[in-house]
């Protein structure tokens, strides 16, 4: 659990700016002193009366510091939820989940929890006031090496967070896996066109099954739309470099076509094979979307071939009259 923070930076920044204001009044009196040393005696009662103004001033800026500083830096009131149970892996306050989907989440869970042993924890809320202290959690819910968090605030542009990760689960899942979490499930595109609800119970759902995987997961499994369409538009441009590539005419060194391929076999095979391939046989154990890709992958290296002799075609010979 991370320190707030959130109290102890104004605090240092009120201090830094009352050292400021009491450094400037103290140059101030002390340029005032000078010019009374230096000035006639009869406007000594002026300048007097001006320095004693100017250590009213410097003694109220003190008081108002001190003051501020304390009612800043003083310890934030505790906030107990009643709602928090140590039974329960699921507060919702933010009141996303509908009551039957958040049963039946806590009820998978639960079972979850006594098949494998890994503790998942849900935590939503909206306002502050809605988010249990973090003595409360550490109490009730006793987090231990095998125990994740995940915090869903909807106010947030990125509803997920994850603020404990034990270190067994970090053992098993690496930091990337928690942050592709997030930014798939958490992000305001996702939350718009899916809802809140969905957010929480897939990016669970996807937590869930990697942990109860022997081997763990090194992304977030599932293919999502766009990055399908992403891959298979880089297996087309892949395809094309390869093509083209092809129709290049020997010279030089090169004295067969198919070694300009290998020539350029860099950049048309990490199109191919690390943007178009890789991302889909990580994440999906279906062949369709490979099997598509090779396909595309194929067409768009025939096409500069094909388009070339359609172009290159003589017209046929006029008839003579």
């Amino acid at each position: 659990w991370l320190p707030d923070v959130t109290i102890i930076q104004p605090a240092m920044l009120l201090h830094r700016h009352c050292n400021a204001v009491c450094g400037a009044s103290a140059r101030v009196s002390r340029v005032s002193k000078v010019v009374t040393r230096s000035t006639k005696p009869d406007v000594d009662a002026m300048q007097s009366s001006s320095t004693d103004c100017i250590h009213k001033l410097k003694h109220l800026v003190l008081s108002s510091c001190l003051a501020a500083a304390l009612s800043l830096g003083g310890p934030a009131e505790s906030r107990v939820v009643n709602d928090l149970d140590a039974s329960i892996p699921v507060y919702d306050g933010a009141k996303i989940i509908a009551s039957e989907r958040r049963e039946a989440l806590t009820q998978k869970l639960s079972e979850f929890e006594s098949s494998t042993g890994w503790r998942v924890r849900v935590l939503t809320y909206s306002l502050p006031d809605q988010r249990p202290d973090d003595d409360q959690l550490r109490k009730e819910w006793t987090p231990n090496k095998k125990t994740v968090v995940m915090q869903f605030d909807p106010s947030s542009p990125n509803i997920i967070s994850v603020p404990y990760i034990g270190d067994e689960v970090l053992f098993k899942l690496k930091r990337s896996f928690f942050l592709e979490l997030q930014s798939r499930y958490g992000n305001i595109f996702y939350v718009r066109d899916e809802g809140e609800q969905q957010a929480v119970l897939n990016s669970v759902s996807a937590l869930t099954e990697c942990l109860g995987r022997e081997q763990g997961c090194a992304v977030v499994p599932g293919l999502p739309e766009d990055q399908y369409f992403f891959t298979l538009w880089v297996s087309i441009a892949g395809g094309i470099v390869a093509g083209s590539a092809y129709r290049l005419e020997p010279q030089g060194f090169v004295q067969q076509k198919w070694v300009w391929v290998l020539i350029f076999s860099p950049l048309w095979l990490t199109l191919f094979g690390s943007y178009g391939l890789g991302p889909v046989v990580t994440r999906t154990d279906d062949r369709t979307p490979v099997i598509a890709n090779t396909v595309a992958f194929l067409a768009a290296a025939a096409f500069p071939t094909v388009i070339s002799k359609v172009l290159n075609q003589a017209p046929p010979p006029k008839a003579d009259v």
